[in-house]
């Protein structure tokens, strides 16, 4: 078992599930009843010192069959990991407590597609703590497919029915709680304030369901099918319904990440000292190179992986529509030690996760439909990470298209020049239907984002919630910023007057060398509900060069201006993590 300091550094969303949709907090409020559920019927808020989550009575519930509405704040664990939650809950039952359809406590659940015709989330799920007045583990289990007679046919259930548990005090009270997924068992237990396990196996409970060595219950589950579709996609929280209120101290909350030891099913392992004699095991991973030759999903191990030539994902090996390939990792560095050489991913269909690449020429994508999500790109000696076909006249046909970057981060990037790395780029060669999503760009030597068309028009760019901040600095030695030769736009939204309809929404450009946002000669672009403050050269600059054109340049609710409270310093002092000298 390992311990992870990820729990430090949860990021907790609030939202409301419920038997249609997994929707966020702000939409069900904005949308009010339209959902069933009206804005003031819950909280679920999730702040430094205090987790809140809370329905009030007749809102959501939670019964023998299934559950309808509660309100939750949920994390997503990283790929590769199992996972232990445990954290102190004060429970108030606002509403009497009586409909036996109260609910509160930790859930773990996955999450899969949903009915096209009806919404309804094709997931698995457990649920440790109050149910219908007393202790109960909750599962929901078997759901293996996108068929939505699997859910109707697997409701979520006791773990044991038959069972008899201890009641709950009417009284408001604090409970530790404790689920984990360990491999193929749910484990949880559930203690009062006076020492009691709430949580009991009685003699002649099913031979399926054993007794945890504390005093809790663990249950066997169906390891093939519960929390295993995605396996980089599952979710630990806290949920309330139907008159109960929550509110956990997060000082309490402990978390621990348990790396899998994967079946021939899962993941292959690889390890920086893996080797190509490996078995592709955790107790015997392979080199990188040797894993993506085989045809199956990688987890990478952490640790720095040093590689002094290109790390290529060929086309021959891209995944499909239906069966996507995925190379996962918690901490996994990627190092090419100042070679020219670059992670380039020239396949289809990958989601790749959870990687840095530094020290080369950055992350290259050549392919299309791929996914790449919380990844690092810094210190390399080209753009971070960069949409682009091989060639600048390669066919169209074969440019990058439809890929998704999600949730990246992008700095300190500098070429010899010091003119042209950015911090990321979609241009020259690149096709529809890219976009980038809470993607981040700090102190690279060019542009932060980069959607420049040369000679051939390119694709349309979708930016979403993406920070510029200090693009065309370097760090000097003392850590402070110095100007580099490069352009320094924040977002850099077109070139040679080569209409491209981009889309650039809640983005925010500060104290970048030359503009926050800039046309750079593109007559037509949308932005929406943008901010920009203390750019050099200026916050927003449209202009057009080329063939008689009338432009379209559409803003909507974009700001500009000091930004209050900000400044250089005191940013770069709220970002150690960047290791931002040289």
């Amino acid at each position: 078992m390992s311990r992870s300091d990820w729990d430090r550094h949860i990021e907790w969303k609030s939202a409301v599930l419920w038997n249609r949709q997994y929707n966020s907090a702000e939409d069900v409020k904005n949308k009010g009843s339209s959902l069933g559920v009206s804005r003031e019927m819950f909280i679920a808020e999730a702040g430094d010192d205090m987790i809140r989550v809370s329905m009030v009575p007749g809102a959501g519930k939670v019964t023998d069959t299934g559950y309808d509405q509660f309100a939750c704040c949920a994390a997503e664990v990283p790929a590769g990991y199992d996972v232990r939650i445990s954290a102190e809950i004060k429970a108030v039952i606002s509403g009497g407590g009586n409909s036996n359809q109260e609910a509160w406590g930790i859930f773990i659940r996955d999450t899969l597609a949903r009915d096209p015709e009806t919404g309804y989330p094709y997931s698995n799920m457990a649920l440790a703590g109050a149910f219908r007045g007393r202790a109960d583990l909750f599962v929901r289990e078997g759901i293996d497919a996108e068929s939505i007679e699997q859910v109707y046919n697997h409701s979520l259930v006791p773990a044991d029915s038959e069972r008899a548990f201890s009641k709950f005090r009417d009284v408001p009270g604090k409970f530790r709680i404790e689920l984990a997924k360990l491999g193929g068992c749910i484990r949880a237990d559930i203690i009062d304030e006076d020492g009691n396990h709430l949580l009991r196996r009685e003699e002649g409970s099913p031979d399926e369901f054993v007794s945890a060595e504390d005093g809790g219950v663990m249950m066997r589950i169906s390891a093939d099918t519960f929390l295993k579709r995605e396996p980089s996609r599952f979710y630990i929280g806290f949920m309330a319904a139907r008159g109960n209120d929550i509110s956990i101290d997060t000082d309490t909350i402990n978390v621990e990440l348990i790396l899998q030891e994967q079946s021939e099913n899962g993941y292959i392992y690889a390890s920086p000292d893996g080797s190509c004699s490996g078995n592709g095991r955790q107790s015997a991973p392979f080199d990188i190179r040797t894993a993506i030759r085989q045809d199956r999903d990688i987890f990478l191990l952490p640790g720095v992986y040093t590689l002094n030539e290109d790390l290529i994902i060929e086309k021959k090996i891209s995944g499909t529509e239906s069966s996507r390939r995925r190379m996962s990792s918690e901490a996994a560095v990627l190092d090419f030690c100042g070679r020219d050489a670059s992670l380039i991913l020239e396949a289809d269909y990958w989601d790749i996760e959870g990687l840095t690449v530094t020290g080369g020429m950055g992350f290259q994508i050549r392919g299309s439909h791929n996914r790449i999500k919380h990844c690092t790109a810094h210190h390399n000696r080209e753009t971070g990470i960069l949409i682009r076909h091989r060639y600048n006249d390669g066919p169209v046909s074969e440019w990058p298209a439809f890929n998704l970057i999600e949730d990246c981060l992008s700095y300190c990037n500098r070429d010899i020049s010091e003119n042209n790395a950015d911090g990321f780029a979609c241009k020259v060669s690149a096709g529809e239907g890219n976009s980038f999503v809470r993607c981040r760009s700090y102190l690279n030597s060019d542009d932060g984002f980069d959607l420049f068309s040369k000679n051939r028009k390119t694709g349309a760019v979708s930016l979403t919630d993406c920070e510029a901040v200090m693009n065309g600095y370097k760090c000097g030695p003392d850590g402070d910023p110095v100007t580099t030769g490069g352009n320094g736009n924040g977002f850099k939204l077109g070139g040679s007057g080569i209409s491209v309809r981009h889309r650039v929404k809640n983005c925010s450009a500060y104290d970048n060398r030359r503009y926050g946002f800039t046309s750079n000669s593109n007559p037509v672009m949308i932005l929406e509900n943008c901010s920009a403050a203390d750019n050099v050269r200026g916050n927003y600059s449209f202009y057009f060069t080329g063939p008689a054109v009338t432009p379209e340049w559409i803003m909507t609710s974009c700001t500009e201006g000091d930004d209050a409270g900000y400044s250089r310093q005191h940013w770069l002092e709220e970002h150690p993590e960047l290791n931002l000298k040289p």
